[in-house]
């Protein structure tokens, strides 16, 4: 993965490095960084400002499903899920 992509890709998808990370890590999982070298991917077919609004829509697309799971399990709800 182009280490310039890295960051932006992150901040895409709403992640961001883990604070505590120990020296020499940049704080996120071996998953995240498969993730992210997949979409690296597209890239090579579009242009980066293309790739970066795609990964835009799937971060925010994830936030919303997983807010509406954590609403939905939690005893107190009243939604109807």
């Amino acid at each position: 993965m182009a280490t310039k992509n890295f960051g932006a890709f992150l901040r895409a998808v709403g992640l961001t490095q883990i604070g505590g990370a120990p020296p020499g890590e940049i704080g996120v999982t071996q998953a995240e960084i498969e993730a992210l070298a997949f979409y690296d991917l597209l890239g090579e077919v579009f242009p980066r400002e293309e790739t970066l609004a795609f990964l835009r829509v799937i971060g925010s697309a994830v936030s919303r499903i997983g807010r509406r799971a954590f609403r939905c399990s939690s005893p107190m709800s009243r939604l109807r899920c």
